[in-house]
């Protein structure tokens, strides 16, 4: 899969934004711990309601007491059931904005794109395979020593931890669906009941249990899966985080071909300072002669006026630093570009 660029001369931005990661990622790690907190207690729940079920049947116990019982492992099922439909949305947030990362990676041949995240999650008995496949395809597109576009990325490694984390997930899933179908609404043998009870009970334990594990396992998964595709992006910072003014890319005055830009080493503005763009023209940053922002800017000593049209977008710099500066459509912003590589000015 090739990725459009803004323009065909530079390697300017691409047609995207970073989505960021930390935020839904931490939120995301929160709610694991509460949901195993809370499968914890369903565990405990089974339990007593088991006890207090038997004593019952032996003529130990009160009608009161199961009613307890039964209201507590209520309970605990509907906060499992509450922190679990909050890690299912949250995943799927964080596992679309790894996937739209993954694109601006410039990966080719990806089989699962941003749309997978959300759509593999509700496909029957598919939902148990396709979301791993595509967690395989992000941790390798993740891999920070890959440059963009490398073709190399489906030969990277997956780490064991992502198929132990799938393998508990489904392994609870499975045994949380055997306890179910344990359930027959004939027995009527106290001996029979009891019997009942304790497979159903038994599988229900294991299968929490189970989801402790896999929340556990998931909270490193995500951990490290965010921080993998982190460092990735550092190494090419070619496009803006999401929240930045976007790119008017269609009204850049881009350099054509032909023209003899950017310049070669040794001819005359080669890594010159305000060549082509005030401040720029730093050498070994992207292209030849197509530098970074400078360190530091000049003091304005002058109001700077408004621009003629007080419309919010794009205008020509006043401060010189850029070729472009932000206006909000009441003041100056510190987002200022040139060549479509966005940076921050202050005013």
């Amino acid at each position: 899969m090739s990725l459009p660029y803004a323009n065909p001369v530079s390697p300017g931005p691409v047609a995207g934004l970073w989505r960021r990661l930390a935020g839904v990622a931490k939120g995301l790690r929160v709610m694991l711990i509460l949901t195993a907190v809370a499968n914890g207690l369903l565990i405990a729940a089974l339990l007593a309601l088991h006890r207090t079920v038997d004593n019952f049947l032996d003529g130990d116990g009160s009608l009161g007491a199961v009613d307890d019982a039964v209201d507590f492992a209520n309970l605990a099922t509907f906060l499992v059931a509450a922190f679990t439909i909050t890690v299912f949305v949250l995943t799927i947030v964080w596992e679309w904005r790894l996937a739209k990362n993954h694109e601006l990676l410039g990966r080719p041949g990806t089989t699962f794109g941003p749309g997978w995240a959300i759509g593999a999650w509700f496909i029957p008995l598919a939902n148990l395979v396709l979301p791993i496949l595509q967690f395989k395809d992000l941790w390798k597109g993740s891999d920070p020593g890959l440059p963009r576009g490398s073709e190399e990325w489906k030969r990277r490694p997956v780490a064991g931890l992502l198929w132990v984390w799938w393998a508990a997930f489904v392994g609870s899933i499975v045994l949380d669906w055997a306890s179910v179908f344990n359930v027959d609404d004939n027995v009527d043998e106290v001996v029979d009941v009891n019997r009942q009870l304790d497979r159903v009970v038994g599988l229900g334990i294991a299968a929490y249990a189970l989801r402790i594990v896999a929340a556990i396992l998931f909270i490193v998964v995500v951990r490290r899966l965010t921080e993998r595709q982190e460092q990735s992006i550092a190494a090419a910072p070619h496009a803006p985080w999401a929240g930045a003014p976007a790119w008017p890319a269609a009204t850049a005055p881009w350099p054509s071909a032909g023209t003899g830009w950017p310049p070669s080493p040794g001819q005359p503005g080669y890594g010159t300072p305000g060549y082509g763009t005030p401040g720029y023209g730093t050498p070994g940053y992207g292209t030849p002669g197509y530098g970074a922002p400078p360190s530091a800017a000049p003091p304005n000593l002058a109001p700077i006026a408004p621009p003629a049209d007080r419309a919010p977008g794009w205008k020509p710099d006043p401060t010189g630093r850029g070729s472009y500066r932000y206006w909000d459509g009441a003041r100056w912003t510190n987002h200022a570009a040139t060549g479509g590589a966005v940076f921050d000015s202050p005013m």
